[in-house]
């Protein structure tokens, strides 16, 4: 993986995938931080970083609050998913 950076091993506690690494949507590479957002690879659920750099799962209305407040992240984040879940029908 291009520009990935190792995060603490742990599950996606959607889909169970384990989660090794991380990428940046931005140039570079560059360690996830307490409060970055992120999506599991495997089945697209967004989520944000906590402080052991562990992903949990945005809910519905975080993510609304996200569009409101931060739409170039939100569509960022909804491009990656509309990806997986494409990918995950071709599988």
């Amino acid at each position: 993986m291009q520009n990935a950076t190792k995060i603490p091993v742990h599950e996606c506690l959607t889909c169970g995938h384990k989660l090794t690494a991380a990428t940046s949507v931005s140039r570079g590479k560059r360690k996830p931080e307490k409060g970055d957002f992120g999506i599991c690879i495997e089945c697209g659920k967004p989520s944000q970083f906590d402080e052991n750099l562990n992903m949990k799962p945005l809910t519905q209305e975080q993510l609304l609050h996200l569009r409101r407040e931060n739409y170039e992240i939100w569509l960022k984040i909804s491009t990656a998913q509309a990806f997986i879940n494409e990918r995950n029908k071709a599988n």
